[in-house]
């Protein structure tokens, strides 16, 4: 496992809590770091554990542009998000879809003097009977 390269402070909160850490400061980033790298490892630890409870490999252009001011509501539990100058960004596993019922029906007005009958149940029986026969010529 690598050395981290920033160390956030520690947070206490509930199992269901939003938890927010604060800013990384680019005077808190050692030398060493290239801010130029194309991503980085997210691990965080539960307090009194030698081994992390999420260790989440981040690349950047990977990440899902959630806007200028982050519409957090449709996100899935336990979601990392990542404000940034630009906006926000996280995991596209974290977007929860918003499903839209289809719309199924739609009405026509029309005059009944305009409406005929086309097919009753005897034409139709008789309709699919011919297909029938047709698919069974061509498949012969």
């Amino acid at each position: 496992m690598s050395a981290p390269f920033f160390t956030s402070e520690k947070l206490q909160g509930t199992r269901n809590a939003t938890l927010i850490w604060k800013e990384i400061e680019l005077r808190h980033i050692s030398d060493f770091v290239r801010l130029s790298a194309p991503g980085c490892t997210i691990r965080i630890w539960a307090e009194g554990k030698s081994e992390p409870l999420i260790s989440w490999g981040v690349y950047f252009n990977g990440l899902h542009y959630l806007g200028r001011r982050g519409d957090l509501k449709d996100l899935a539990h336990d979601s990392i998000v990542f404000r940034t100058p630009v906006g926000y960004f996280t995991c596209l596993k974290s977007v929860v879809p918003v499903l839209i019922a289809p719309h199924r029906f739609s009405s026509v007005l029309v005059n009944n003097g305009n409406i005929k009958s086309s097919y009753n149940v005897k034409m139709l029986a008789a309709l699919h009977r011919v297909q029938r026969t047709l698919l069974d010529e061509v498949r012969k």
